[in-house]
């Protein structure tokens, strides 16, 4: 009921006041509570004027939770942009200019799908993976050139398809051809027919 009518809603929050009050000299602790049902009983201390001694800690208090705060924050604003597991670091304009390559091998890859996945995936390459990526794009797309049957852009970095062989579709042309080939010879001969 105390801490609902001084708006606290953790009794942590309270707990540590109110420690707090009694080791400041603001209040003295008569009697501290055994159980949930029974409450602390309190005295307020005689004194007309707050202790400098109790003043200074509060506000040393107050400096170390504001301190580590705004530690953390500014740590945030500070953090390099970081790459792959063996924390590659790169600047700004590193940065940019990957951003610049991004957008070079989305348009070559040329399947307008999952843009940030792929842009996460990208982010996390090193510098030789975007090199053999470089060297390999254009061969890909060309053995691939039936979108619906390419992977996703994302997919392509995420399962490191730079690496697979090419297979081009004119070699599996040449198969298909060889293949109705053989299918006619056989329907010429008689042992087809019989069948």
């Amino acid at each position: 009921m105390a801490k609902e009518a001084i708006g606290i809603r953790s009794y942590n929050t309270y707990i540590n006041t109110l420690c707090d009050l009694v080791d400041w000299g603001f209040v003295k602790m008569i009697e501290k509570s055994r159980n949930q049902y029974s409450s602390n009983i309190i005295a307020l201390s005689n004194f007309d004027k707050a202790l400098d001694k109790a003043l200074d800690k509060a506000l040393i208090k107050h400096t170390t939770k504001q301190v580590q705060s705004t530690r953390q924050s500014i740590d945030s604003i500070d953090k390099q942009e970081t790459i792959n597991k063996e924390q590659e670091t790169i600047n700004k304009e590193q940065y940019k200019e990957r951003l610049l390559i991004f957008d070079d091998f989305w348009d070559r890859y040329d399947k307008k799908v999952s843009r940030d996945q792929a842009l996460k995936a990208f982010k996390k390459l090193k510098q030789k993976e975007i090199e053999e990526i470089h060297n390999v794009l254009d061969d890909y797309v060309r053995a691939k050139p039936d979108k619906k049957f390419r992977p996703n852009f994302s997919t392509f970095l995420n399962q490191r398809r730079w690496k697979d062989e090419i297979i081009n579709e004119q070699q599996n042309g040449n198969t298909k051809e060889a293949g109705n080939r053989l299918i006619q010879q056989l329907a010429q001969t008689d042992a087809w027919q019989d069948a």
